[in-house]
């Protein structure tokens, strides 16, 4: 084989795995939003290298921009195994404050409603694939208590 026709080979392999890995990447940052609906999601942080002891649960509706976050899987389990079954959930649960959510492209927000004062947490440079997806920083404002940025990473992991 003579240096010519290596080189090309080489330039050809780089190609075709630098097409793939953009397919794949917009693929996983433009996914989210279709992956969400009707499921639940155990969600933690990573701190220094170690994942955080603080776990979140948080439930999708299917049909609707509603969401359920709580600390107890069994609830957010129960949520998702059917619209009715969410809706008398959320209606319990929104009698202290609503949780809606937005997703497209690669973010992803939180709103939480308590008395009339809106918090919210927009993950940002999401990427989903699988079962799971990942925010790579978020940020937040918080009704009351101030705003910022976070350069922490948040696993979201389906659960149902």
């Amino acid at each position: 084989m003579t240096k010519r026709k290596l080189i090309k080979i080489i330039i050809a392999v780089c190609l075709v795995l630098a097409i793939a890995g953009g397919s794949f990447y917009y693929y996983a940052s433009h996914h989210v939003a279709k992956m969400i609906p009707g499921h639940a999601y155990q969600y933690s942080s990573v701190f220094e290298g170690k994942e955080n002891n603080r776990v979140m649960y948080v439930a999708f509706s299917r049909t609707s921009d509603k969401v359920i976050v709580t600390q107890d899987k069994t609830l957010a389990l129960k949520a998702v195994q059917g619209e009715k079954q969410f809706d008398k959930i959320y209606k319990s649960q929104s009698k202290n404050a609503s949780w809606k959510y937005k997703a497209n492209d690669n973010k992803m927000t939180l709103g939480k409603v308590e008395g009339k004062k809106l918090s919210q947490w927009q993950y940002n440079s999401i990427l989903a694939y699988g079962k799971r997806f990942i925010s790579y920083s978020f940020t937040y404002q918080i009704s009351e208590a101030g705003q910022g940025q976070v350069k922490q990473k948040m696993y979201f992991k389906q659960i149902d």
